[in-house]
Formats: structure tokens, C-alpha cells, sequence
């Protein structure tokens, strides 16, 4: 009796996902002792980990979000607002300012094109006013 062909089909998927989970196991083994890997297992390994992330977050509510690594974004803390990374800055300028080395001149340039990038976004975000609005015309 000949096989149907999605039985073929299931049989190749259930082979294939085999082989698959025994390469991961043995990269994750390779990962574990420290071992070198290569820049293709390192770049498939990459994938695969994306590719599972993306399957917890499709699956989050099946799953109840047990499978969602909530570490990612549980600080509690603010992010730091414009004015504290603008005084950052100016302080990080203060101290290069001395340096009469290439890498402070780079970090000058770098931060520079930052404060810039920060002020254009300030700019962007404010809403258009007219001079009527702040004064009361009843």
C-alpha cells in the first residue's frame, strides 16, 4: 500500500524537526564548555533564538506568558529624561575637552551629532503656537 502524501509529507516535517533540535542541543552543548563555534552556526543559532522569542510572544496567550522572558523589561526605573542626557553630554565634553587624543576628538564628534539628533527631536515633538494663545481675549 503506498504512503499518502501528507503522511510523507509529516514523516520528512517529524525528520527534519529532529535533526534540527539535535543541532541546536549539540551548538547549546558546544555554547555550554566555551567551545568556538562557527559564524554560521553563530548566525543560525541567532535566528533560532529570534524564531523561538517570536513563537513565545505569538503564543503568550495560550501559554498563559509563561514562556515570554519577562526580565527584558522590568526595570521599574525611568528612563533617563532629554535634560539629564543633554547635562550627560556636557559633562562627558568637559572631560574630553582636556584630551588632546584622536579618540576624544571622535567622542566630541559623536556626541555632538547626539545633541543635535536630541534637539531636532525636541523640536519635532512641540506643537505650533500662535501669539493670540497666550493672551485672554474676553
Amino acid at each position: 500500500m503506498a504512503q499518502k502524501p501528507l503522511e510523507i509529507l509529516k514523516k520528512g516535517l517529524t525528520k527534519f524537526s529532529k535533526k534540527i533540535k539535535e543541532r541546536k542541543d549539540a551548538l547549546e552543548a558546544k555554547l555550554a564548555r566555551k567551545e568556538t563555534i562557527s559564524a554560521d552556526d553563530e548566525h543560525w543559532h541567532i535566528y533560532q533564538s529570534v524564531m523561538d522569542a517570536v513563537a513565545a510572544r505569538e503564543n503568550i496567550e495560550i501559554n498563559g506568558g509563561d514562556d515570554v522572558d519577562d526580565d527584558i523589561n522590568t526595570s521599574h526605573e525611568p528612563p533617563p529624561t532629554r535634560r539629564d542626557v543633554l547635562k550627560a553630554i556636557s559633562t562627558i565634553g568637559k572631560y574630553t575637552d582636556d584630551m588632546n587624543d584622536p579618540i576624544a576628538r571622535k567622542m566630541e564628534a559623536i556626541l555632538g551629532t547626539f545633541t543635535r539628533q536630541l534637539r531636532l527631536d525636541e523640536t519635532r515633538t512641540m506643537k505650533n503656537s500662535v501669539l493670540t494663545d497666550f493672551f485672554d481675549l474676553t
